[in-house]
C-alpha cells in the first residue's frame, strides 16, 4: 500500500517536474534538491487540501446560514 507521501511525490510531481533533475546533491550536505523539493512540494499540497476541505466549506457555510446576522453583526 502507497503512502500518501509516495503517491504526491511519486505520481502527481512527475507530472509537473522530472525528479531526476533534482537529484543534485548541495554542497557538504547529504541532502538533494530533490528532498527539499520533495518536503515543499508536500507542505503547499497539504495546505490546498486543509483549504479546499476544512476552511472553504466553513466559509461557505457561515455565508449560507448569514451567521452574522445570527449573532448580532454588523448590518
Amino acid at each position: 500500500m502507497n503512502t500518501l507521501f509516495d503517491v504526491l511525490v511519486n505520481d502527481i510531481l512527475s507530472v509537473f517536474i522530472n525528479p531526476e533533475l533534482l537529484n543534485v546533491g548541495i554542497a557538504g550536505s547529504a541532502f538533494t534538491y530533490l528532498d527539499i523539493f520533495k518536503v515543499l512540494f508536500v507542505a503547499v499540497i497539504s495546505y490546498f487540501v486543509v483549504w479546499l476541505f476544512v476552511l472553504l466549506p466553513w466559509k461557505v457555510c457561515k455565508k449560507i446560514m448569514q451567521y452574522d446576522k445570527l449573532k448580532g453583526g454588523k448590518h
